[in-house]
């Protein structure tokens, strides 16, 4: 009979998945995630195999968590354009970990990792277009209300704004002042505007 595993994965694997935040797929070593995880480097490999597949299975439940938050911010509101407003702002506020500004774990995998390892662009990617798919949605249903501008198609509309929220991210980690990017949010959503 195999012995109970005596940790939750998810909460180890959230562990992991702060540490890549942090540091980075490169810099962050085995010894890392050991203390970090509060697991031995056996017990690792028992549950989530090697550090690459580790990060890939903190990658996707980044994913999830992230689409999951975005999906129920767009549905605070009744309104289409306000619920984008409240999103876009949201995401251009930044990540604090532990008093670190590290802007987005996708967006900083993208930049360290993406022209070298083909799965986890793809892994990338595919969050991107799962965002893409939300913002499209809220979009078209604003069009068709009347409260967000039929200029451009709801598609391209929502590739516009899941790049401009990749930009703040990564702005993020310059430490830009909060009247800066308040400008850039109100520029990047006036796309919507009628």
């Amino acid at each position: 009979m195999a012995r109970p595993r005596v940790f939750e994965s998810d909460e180890a694997l959230a562990k992991a998945m702060m540490v890549f935040w942090q540091q980075g797929y490169c810099a962050t070593s085995l010894d890392d995630l050991e203390a970090t995880m509060g697991l031995k480097r056996q017990s690792i490999y028992n549950v989530f195999g090697d550090k690459r597949s580790l990060f890939l299975k903190a990658l996707r439940f980044y994913r999830e968590q992230g689409v999951a938050f975005v999906e129920q911010q767009l549905t605070q509101f009744k309104s289409p354009k306000a619920s984008l407003y409240n999103i876009i702002h949201i995401l251009a506020q930044g990540a604090l970990i532990e008093g670190q500004q590290c802007g987005c774990f996708m967006a900083n995998t993208a930049l360290e990792l993406s022209d070298h390892d083909l799965e986890i662009a793809r892994e990338v990617n595919i969050m991107f277009e799962q965002l893409e798919d939300c913002f499209a949605r809220v979009i078209e249903k604003g069009q068709k209300q009347g409260e967000i501008s039929q200029r451009f198609e709801s598609r391209s509309l929502a590739k516009f704004l899941i790049n401009s929220v990749n930009g703040f991210r990564i702005l993020d980690k310059t430490h830009p002042s909060k009247a800066a990017i308040t400008d850039l949010v109100a520029v990047t959503l006036s796309v919507l505007d009628s």
